[in-house]
């Protein structure tokens, strides 16, 4: 979330490269993409969510 947060592409991608759970949400309700600070990292985030979504399906 601290990386989505301030817009940390790099490291948002190397995260994701972990399959972390893109589901996660904090104390008040809300997951990484909410603190989505820029379009590149809200792009990532939406992109891994429907990837991780299109694998639990299959």
């Amino acid at each position: 979330m601290y990386a989505a947060s301030t817009g940390k592409t790099e490291v948002v991608k190397l995260l994701l490269q972990h399959q972390p759970n893109l589901y996660l949400k904090n104390l008040d309700d809300y997951k990484a993409i909410d603190f989505a600070s820029n379009v590149e990292v809200l792009r990532i985030l939406k992109n891994a969510t429907k990837s991780d979504i299109g694998q639990n399906l299959s």
